[in-house]
Formats: structure tokens, C-alpha cells, sequence
């Protein structure tokens, strides 16, 4: 996924961060809904 802090849903902004030491990514929104995904 190439995702970044500009990329928005029904214009509402994510905070999105990825772990520079693995390949868990954290996205957050408005609704504080939080998603991991691991590289397996």
C-alpha cells in the first residue's frame, strides 16, 4: 500500500504511520477506527 498523511476519505484526513523497523501500519480517522496490517 502506498498511502500517505494527504490521503482522505469522504474528505475527512487520516493520520496515517508506518514502524520504520517492521511492516505494521496504523491508520486512524475521524471515527478513531484503527486498522494494523502485518507483513507476514
Amino acid at each position: 500500500m502506498d498511502y500517505s498523511a494527504a490521503d482522505r476519505v469522504e474528505g475527512d484526513q487520516l493520520e496515517i504511520t508506518k514502524s520504520p523497523d517492521c511492516g505494521d501500519v496504523w491508520i486512524k480517522g475521524t471515527y478513531g477506527f484503527e486498522h494494523e496490517e502485518r507483513d507476514y
